[in-house]
This record gives C-alpha cells, sequence and structure tokens, in this order.
C-alpha cells in the first residue's frame, strides 16, 4: 500500500494537465470583515481589477494581460460584524500592532472615518 501511494505522490504531478505561465503573476484578493461573497467578487470585479489596470498599467488591458494570469478570491467567511471586528483585533495585536492604535482605528472606520485612516496612520512619510 505504501509503494502505491509513493508511486501516485510521484506520478500525480506529471499527469497534470494544467497549464501554468510562471512569466505571469496571479492575483489574489482577500475581502474585509462583514463581506458576504457575493460583496467580494463585486470589489473584486468592480475595484481591485480596475485599480490595478488604472494605477499600475496605467489604462493599458493588453500589457496588463501579458503579465497578469488571473484574478481570484479568497474568500474569508463572515461570522457577523461584531466576530469578524473583533477576529481582526486580535489579528492586528498578535502581528505586533499596539493595541490602542487597532482599537483607535477600527472605532474610526465604524464611524464613517474610512478605512484610509489604517493606510495613513501606518504609512506615514
Amino acid at each position: 500500500m505504501k509503494k502505491l501511494l509513493l508511486l501516485l505522490l510521484i506520478l500525480s504531478p506529471l499527469m497534470s494537465n494544467a497549464a501554468v505561465d510562471e512569466s505571469k503573476t496571479d492575483v489574489y484578493f482577500a475581502n474585509g470583515i462583514d463581506t458576504t461573497e457575493e460583496q467580494a467578487w463585486e470589489a473584486l470585479d468592480e475595484i481591485i481589477t480596475p485599480s490595478i489596470e488604472k494605477d499600475i498599467f496605467s489604462g493599458d488591458t493588453a500589457k496588463m494581460d501579458q503579465q497578469i494570469g488571473k484574478f481570484d478570491l479568497l474568500y474569508n467567511e463572515t461570522h457577523g460584524l461584531s466576530n469578524d471586528l473583533a477576529e481582526a483585533i486580535l489579528q492586528k495585536i498578535s502581528t505586533g500592532n499596539d493595541f490602542l492604535d487597532v482599537f483607535r482605528a477600527y472605532f474610526h472606520m465604524i464611524e464613517g472615518g474610512g478605512e484610509d485612516f489604517l493606510l495613513h496612520r501606518h504609512y506615514r512619510t
């Protein structure tokens, strides 16, 4: 049985029909908190993809198609705003962010301050 499993493991890459273009980059989008899967796909299709085309490729669709293999979604299932928010705060803190900064940033967003508060706070020059 072990020999059969080993043989399958060795041959499985050879049996794959999927062509991979190593010269292209695949873009994966992970959605934010309290987002349905439909909303996440809409964000990818209507915000992320056009933004990359405009900001990185200066609107040149042909150039983008030469360099980007695919756009895909890594959907993070929602468990309601409060649970998603608690999970996000714990993740931020576990990566070394100061608790009070994270707490202020999330309450700023909830009060309508916008998500860019985190970017401006973190990436100030």
